[in-house]
């Protein structure tokens, strides 16, 4: 069984006691084992279980390393955990250790979650830059996000030349924040190019790709685009999810096109995707287009 298993079935509010279980292998630290641990708590959203395992090792004198603040750092990013990521930054440092380009990465990854801070961002990569470390992939792909959260598309199109120019080559993760952040800004006719050059580079879009796009386009009201792309997306096989769904029953809505708003609802169910409170608003808007006020 592997560490990834055993802690996908733990239950944080467990009684068994885990404790024993963590200590035994916390003693092949040579190996790993507490990083490991944190990062799959971290995947899993178990942060506060990787706090007590981070705590524990460092009691038992096993966590006071690199690789474990790292990961400790890592799973608060992947919660939304911000302030706590940096906290823990903070505490490593004054603990006498130096971060890697995981532990800025992890940092930069946290600016991107809860908030979109780009200024902090940007000053975490200065440092990393100032103590000689090169940004790889995942440090552009991290700055991206926080610019597609922020809605920041010239520092995203600058950022995305730096990488090219550093010979780092995109992904598909890369395509899609820098299209984040063009369609955040309300640029669509560059998302439209970004695809193009998707397409030439063989990055087959994905599903976060066409909700990007889709959203983007129905934000600035293209919504003949928007509907072209979810033609796209059915005839390239990929699956809807609840929000791209909404977003087409709410395109439909506006279009007083009540009929197809109704067969998406229907297709909804058929697909064992549940109705939320955005689908109903948006056929209840259908439902006072078509004047049906006895329904609604």
């Amino acid at each position: 069984m592997t560490i990834h298993s055993c802690f996908e079935s733990l239950e944080i509010g467990a009684s068994t006691p885990w404790r024993y279980g963590v200590l035994n292998l916390l003693c092949l630290e040579r190996e790993g084992v507490t990083s490991a641990m944190i990062s799959v708590l971290g995947r899993l959203g178990k942060v506060d279980l990787a706090k007590r395992v981070f705590d524990t090792a460092v009691k038992e004198g096993y966590g006071n390393t690199v690789y474990a603040y790292s990961a400790l750092i890592s799973a608060y990013a992947k919660s939304g955990f911000c302030d706590e990521a940096i906290r823990v930054f903070g505490t490593m440092k004054d603990s006498g250790l130096k971060p890697n380009l995981v532990t800025y990465n992890a940092l930069i990854d946290a600016c991107g979650k809860g908030g979109a801070n780009f200024k902090l961002a940007s000053a975490i990569f200065d440092e990393m830059l100032r103590n000689g470390f090169q940004p790889d992939r995942i440090t552009f792909n991290s700055l991206l996000a926080v610019c597609g959260g922020a809605g920041l598309w010239d520092t995203a199109r600058n950022l995305f030349s730096e990488m090219i120019c550093r010979g780092i080559e995109p992904d598909i993760y890369t395509c899609n924040t820098l299209l984040d952040a063009a369609c955040n800004g309300g640029h669509m006719d560059a998302a439209f190019e970004i695809m193009s050059e998707m397409h030439m580079k063989n990055l087959l879009p994905n599903e976060v790709t066409y909700s990007i796009m889709i959203r983007g386009c129905a934000k600035v009201g293209r919504l003949d685009k928007a509907l072209r792309m979810f033609n796209e997306m059915k005839f390239a096989g990929i699956n809807l999810d609840r929000v791209s769904y909404n977003t087409l029953l709410a395109i439909y809505a506006s279009l007083g096109r009540f009929e197809e708003a109704l067969s998406v609802a229907h297709e909804m169910e058929s697909m064992g995707i549940k109705k939320d409170v955005v689908t109903y608003n948006a056929l209840l808007d259908g439902y006072g287009k078509q004047g049906m006020y006895d329904k609604s």
